[in-house]
């Protein structure tokens, strides 16, 4: 193997234009894949979300100023009083958040009612999930890792005194990541207008250090423009969607359905609309790596000829060239990783999300480069195999 290897590198220091050329290429080809595969994922994780949570699909969003999270004050007013008359109306959502600067670091805590909770929580890295219940002032969360805050972040058993809010003191009793978690609209924006989908039920922008989520069963404190009422599976969609029309006169709202139904349109066109330039861009992108391969492939030959010469067997040059495109490829992957890893900690946009790679991609990639490192090497042994016969 370290023969082979030797040999590997020996043949990139005699083609280094062709190793350098076929590097940017790969990663030409991974930034095109990663670009498509987030657009889409964009607007397909809030429509899987919400189809594999039946509650959320019978429910109603709004946007509305409420002066109090006390639901029987803020939800007094008469549009908010009929929808909670309708026959299956089960509860709304209660949202708390509050937000604070915690050693020079942003912080932020984002509180949910059990029932919301039970939807929303992340899986979890380590430790176990927070009990609803608050003893001596002391709160305990979840933190949210987003992967940058290295030894500083806290950790299981790390007590943290927000300089504001309702509660004294929060305990950190469990670890999810910040990037595999669905956060609710914290509700500090209104939405209103036509063609909106699904994206305006939940939080992208992650423009703080530290994150904690918990859960209470009574929430009190900021005021909220972000509404969520949950109905019964058994509710007709039509006394929902009725129901979302009557408070839309007063203030922006919405059938969570209505939404879905939106955001399959989106994706849909986004697709139709993407798919003919991906298309061109792979082709033309795979090939140029095939044109490369061929083109490289008559100087290789040579090389190849005189390792035979000095005792290399056919079935080690074959060998060897595959080796060769397995190490370009893995060569390509960790650029390319190291790369999106540089973007995320460089981003203070609040939106470093996005370059998160995700463990499908990631395998996908990995399996299409062993693919095509295959179908590289392919020529070569064609050629040799040729030579064996004319030998």
């Amino acid at each position: 193997m370290l023969r082979d290897l030797r040999l590997t590198l020996r043949l990139f220091r005699q083609n280094v234009l062709f190793v350098l050329l076929f590097l940017i290429e790969i990663l030409l080809a991974f930034m095109l894949i990663f670009a498509s595969y987030n657009r889409y994922t964009e607007k397909k994780d809030p429509l899987d979300f919400v189809t594999s949570h039946p509650e959320l699909r019978r429910s109603i969003i709004a946007f509305a100023r409420s002066s109090s999270m006390d639901k029987d004050e803020a939800m007094s007013d008469a549009p908010f009083r009929s929808l909670m008359d309708t026959e299956g109306y089960i509860g709304q959502a209660d949202i708390f958040y509050s937000g604070w600067d915690e050693q020079g670091k942003a912080a932020q805590l984002l509180l949910y009612d059990p029932f919301t909770a039970k939807i929303c929580f992340p899986a979890l890295k380590a430790g176990r999930y927070p009990k609803s219940t608050i003893e001596e002032d002391t709160i305990e969360v979840l933190f949210l890792d987003d992967g940058r805050g290295g030894s500083a972040s806290p950790t299981i058993g790390s007590e943290i005194m927000p300089k504001k809010g309702a509660y004294k003191k929060l305990r950190v009793v469990g670890m999810a990541s910040l990037a595999e978690t669905v956060l609710l609209n914290r509700g500090t924006s209104f939405y209103s207008g036509t063609g909106l989908d699904l994206t305006v039920m939940f939080t992208y922008r992650h423009n703080v250090d530290l994150h904690f989520l918990g859960v209470q069963d009574n929430l009190k404190g900021n005021s909220n423009a972000f509404h969520l009422f949950y109905f019964a599976p058994e509710t007709p969609e039509e006394v929902i969607a009725e129901r979302a029309e009557e408070l839309n006169d007063q203030f922006p709202a919405y059938s969570v359905k209505t939404l879905a139904t939106q955001s399959e349109k989106i994706l849909s066109e986004r697709l139709k609309n993407d798919m003919p330039m991906n298309v061109t861009l792979g082709l033309l992108l795979l090939s140029g790596i095939f044109s490369m391969t061929v083109l490289n492939l008559f100087k290789s030959v040579r090389q190849f000829q005189v390792f035979r010469l000095v005792g290399a067997s056919r079935r080690d040059c074959e060998r060897i060239y595959f080796l060769s495109f397995v190490l370009l490829f893995a060569a390509a992957l960790l650029l390319f990783f190291i790369v999106m890893k540089g973007l995320y900690f460089m981003d203070h946009s609040g939106r470093q999300y996005v370059y998160h790679i995700r463990p499908a991609l990631k395998w996908g990639l990995i399996g299409g480069s062993v693919l095509l490192s295959v179908l590289c090497s392919l020529p070569m042994v064609w050629v040799l195999r040729k030579d064996r016969e004319h030998d």
